[in-house]
């Protein structure tokens, strides 16, 4: 939905980055619109341990 808006908004200067981590905090809006910090760890996903040998994008 916001990805949407920010594509309307900037047409062809919009570029979606997406980023992945299996550790950390970061602060985001709960569905009550109350912002908080999430914090994720434990067991790293698969998808995880396999970035790190796909090596920077070409």
């Amino acid at each position: 939905m916001q990805g949407a808006f920010l594509r309307d908004r900037l047409g062809e200067d919009y570029v979606s980055v997406a980023t992945t981590f299996g550790e950390g905090s970061f602060n985001a809006t709960d569905p009550d619109g109350t912002t908080r910090v999430h914090t994720l760890g434990g067991p790293v996903a698969e998808q995880h341990r396999a970035l790190p040998q796909q090596g920077p994008p070409r």
